[in-house]
């Protein structure tokens, strides 16, 4: 019983110190395993190894900055679709185009309100530095 706590204490650890060498094994493992056992098509193979990817990603991104995986997100919906259409699911071209758009949009709107742009705000001026000109020029 007490090799059962200490693994499972080592494993608890690991997930939350490696959440991103986790989340790259468990992909590793499940293309692996349904690539040789699971008798699937290319394209569902293919799909399913996209979803796989992105479900994890979108785990290990959550993981590392909660406020900044909506990226994550946007694309691991968008991979469920794609897993859909090669499973059969019959969505109209106008209907995956506007899932996709709508998607997108969302997520760009949501980090947008999340983080700030690397160059600093429109003209130039950050907020501790916005002095009125007319001071500057005494």
């Amino acid at each position: 019983m007490n090799v059962i706590k200490q693994t499972w204490a080592a494993l608890q650890r690991a997930a939350v110190r490696e959440p991103v060498q986790i989340a790259g094994f468990l992909a590793m493992v499940t293309q692996f395993v349904s690539a040789q056992w699971l008798p699937l098509t290319i394209n569902q193979q293919g799909a399913l190894n996209a979803a796989v990817v992105a479900f994890l990603g979108f785990v290990a991104a959550t993981a590392v900055s909660e406020e900044k995986a909506m990226p994550a997100f946007a694309g691991l919906i968008q991979a469920g679709l794609a897993v859909g259409l090669a499973f059969d699911l019959h969505l109209p071209p106008n209907v995956q185009a506007v899932v996709m758009a709508f998607v997108s949009a969302v997520g760009a709107w949501f980090v947008r309100t999340q983080v700030g742009a690397r160059g600093g705000p429109p003209g130039g001026r950050h907020e501790a530095s916005a002095i009125p000109d007319s001071l500057m020029r005494g």
